[in-house]
């Protein structure tokens, strides 16, 4: 069996840990990658992707090399995610947040790594380093920063993000009241903030809660942290983002961020190309728009191929004049294109000091 790594992996972890959940959950994902009648287990790590992707893992786990050297390739089919969501619903419990131990979601989030990258062969990925204060900083990420610390003088946007996509506590909202509310309360649970401060979390929240907070990813992509000079400059083309969730971690509010990148725009003496990764999971390149709305299309419920994954966690501070600080403690991104370039050649880059406006 192809596998027989990351088996023993999980058998290694089971033994490690007196977490029963854990237990749960490992022996869960093991059953499934031993059924398999072909030795290859290409619909049991599928299905062990969907299970894993119902439960709320903590990004910074994603990266861990623990399993890198036991990986090898295998073919690869297309991720059949109907059927195996009936599986899972008949089949399957359900994990619930609170349920999960520190230690479940950094070995789950180190499992489904590995998973991810026996399925389809990564190009490159990178964890982007903190600094001394525990963040991530860059000159997009000031940027992005400074924007963020401003807050807007309307709601609206917030609250139709919130009704949209954006979740309070893995909740969807599905009206005004129901947003206030849930703020509300999120707020309340944050006991690592003084009380005095928790009225102006509040206000920002329902002001710049907004998907404007994934905006770094952006300016990351148009700065050429991922691309060269030579390739022109370049956007996101078409994404899908898979969790917009905020929440309260160790006492502090977090913004839980996970996104698709299934294609990225270059332009160049006025002509425009697009990378992208096409439905039977090979990376193209076209200058024809149209070509990759076609070959991108998917069914509904199913993930899109993957050019890129980023996971991210972002932290709420208040600083010493009084304003929320919105700080990112975690971003990490998968890649499966040669043709993209690894932040790791950036690593020499001065940052600009955090929360300049």
């Amino acid at each position: 069996m192809l596998l027989t790594g990351i088996v023993n992996f999980i058998n290694k972890q089971i033994k490690a840990t007196q977490d029963q959940q854990l237990i749960s959950v490992l022996q869960t994902v093991r059953r499934m990658l031993e059924e398999s009648d072909d030795g290859r287990n290409i619909a049991q790590l599928q299905r062990a992707i969907l299970y894993l992707h119902k439960i709320p893992i903590k990004s910074m786990g994603f990266f861990s090399s623990a399993l890198g050297d036991i990986l090898k390739e295998e073919e690869r089919s297309t991720f059949d995610v109907d059927k195996a969501s009936q599986e899972h619903k008949k089949n399957l419990p359900l994990v619930p947040e609170s349920a999960l131990s520190d230690e479940a979601r950094r070995v789950l989030g180190s499992l489904t790594m590995a998973l991810m990258r026996h399925y389809k062969p990564l190009a490159w990925s990178y964890a982007y380093p903190l600094g001394q204060d525990g963040q991530v900083m860059n000159d997009p990420i000031g940027e992005w920063q400074a924007q963020c610390m401003v807050v807007s003088e309307s709601r609206d946007k917030a609250y139709r993000d919130f009704k949209r996509d954006i979740t309070l506590s893995g909740e969807k909202s599905t009206s005004d009241a129901e947003v206030t509310k849930k703020i509300e309360t999120l707020v309340a649970g944050a006991i690592s903030y003084p009380e005095g401060d928790k009225e102006k979390l509040i206000q920002w929240l329902q002001h710049n809660g907004s998907q404007e907070n994934n905006r770094f990813l952006d300016l990351l992509i148009a700065s050429g942290h991922f691309s060269s000079l030579e390739q022109g400059g370049a956007t996101l083309y078409k994404v899908k983002n898979i969790k917009q969730n905020w929440l309260v971690e160790h006492g502090k509010i977090c913004f839980d961020y996970d996104i698709i990148i299934n294609s990225i725009s270059f332009e160049k003496n006025y002509e425009r190309t697009f990378l992208y990764a096409v439905s039977d999971g090979k990376i193209s390149i076209t200058d024809d728009p149209e070509k990759v709305k076609k070959e991108i299309t998917v069914r509904e419920g199913q993930l899109p191929p993957y050019l890129m994954r980023v996971t991210a966690k972002m932290e709420l501070a208040v600083d010493e004049s009084g304003k929320i600080k919105p700080s990112i403690v975690a971003l990490n991104v998968l890649n499966f294109s040669e043709k993209l370039l690894s932040p790791e050649r950036l690593d020499q880059q001065v940052p600009r000091p955090s929360g300049r406006i």
